[in-house]
């Protein structure tokens, strides 16, 4: 009985490159008015606005404007400034063994 119902079938599906009438008016309406990022930033601006509102809207267009802080690590695991932090006390004290 398995194997009967469902899997790939040649002509199935939604043809390649077909846009739902969703996805079409979305276009078009993104084509007419103001982004996303331009409504968070408009409201995030608007002193009339009420300052919850404003606040969320600066964080959610906060993710638009700023990409988000990584930790970035050295090939031995010691964090990026840490092997330069290194460098520069054994610079400064030669005879230092850290």
């Amino acid at each position: 009985m398995a194997g009967k119902n469902g899997g790939k079938r040649a002509g199935a599906g939604r043809p390649k490159g077909a846009k739902t009438l969703i996805t079409e008016e979305a276009i078009r309406k993104a084509g007419e008015g103001e982004t996303p990022l331009e409504y968070m930033l408009r409201i995030m601006r608007d002193v009339g606005q009420a300052d919850d509102r404003r606040d969320k809207m600066a964080v959610a267009a906060a993710s638009y404007m700023h990409p988000r802080a990584v930790e970035v690590s050295g090939a031995d695991g010691s964090g990026l400034f840490d092997g330069l932090a290194r460098e520069i006390v054994q610079a400064k004290n030669p005879n230092s063994d850290r």
